[in-house]
């Protein structure tokens, strides 16, 4: 092969998800760029897209996957990362927030670099106070500015401090994350939430 250039080639991949005694996959396609006369071939970060709701056996989620009792409530810490669920998509960059539920098929296509931190939120708690998560998941809260800043920096304060809490404290903080959570939705959507989760 001789190379002239840097060229675009389609690249396709299988993504192979073993567990629960079933092997399943998952097709895709990109673009990446020929870089060097033997075949070495650069992909974009933005590749992978793992649709969970996909990866099932016998309509159970697979042992990694979360609850369906939960919601997530997701900080982006590096990178970037596009969540698509109940027919929304947000792009969210570092710093930014969103609610993901569990309980819907969802995918992510996530930066090479992409950091996150993950938590875990009782369902039942979570629709005690916003109603229903369908209405508000994949939607971005901006985490540079406001309520969203606010919850975003609390958040991300949680992993080193909440082993050093009671478990009463705890569920405490747990409601407390629920609450700004809230807020920084009904101000970037204009909502008031009548309820409070203490």
């Amino acid at each position: 092969m001789q190379k002239r250039g840097d060229t675009a080639v389609p690249v396709k991949f299988v993504m192979s998800v073993s567990g629960m005694g079933s092997d399943q996959q998952q097709e895709g396609q990109t673009q990446g760029t020929l870089v060097s006369a033997d075949g070495l071939i650069l992909v974009p970060g933005r590749v992978v897209s793992l649709d969970r709701g996909a990866f099932t056996h016998a309509g159970t989620n697979l042992r990694s996957a979360p609850s369906t009792k939960s919601g997530q409530f997701r900080v982006q810490l590096a990178g970037s990362v596009r969540i698509s669920q109940n027919g929304r998509d947000v792009l969210l960059q570092s710093g930014d927030v969103t609610l993901v539920d569990n309980a819907t098929p969802s995918s992510f296509v996530s930066s090479v670099d992409s950091q996150k931190l993950v938590l875990e939120l009782s369902r039942k708690d979570c629709e005690a106070r916003l109603g229903r998560i369908a209405g508000w998941t994949a939607r971005r809260i901006d985490g540079l500015e406001g309520a969203g800043a606010l919850v975003s920096n609390f958040v991300q304060l949680l992993p080193d401090q909440v082993p050093l809490l009671s478990e009463g404290a705890q569920v405490q903080i747990a409601r407390q994350v629920i609450d700004l959570v809230a807020v920084a939705l009904a101000e970037s959507d204009g909502r008031v939430f009548p309820h409070s989760s203490t």
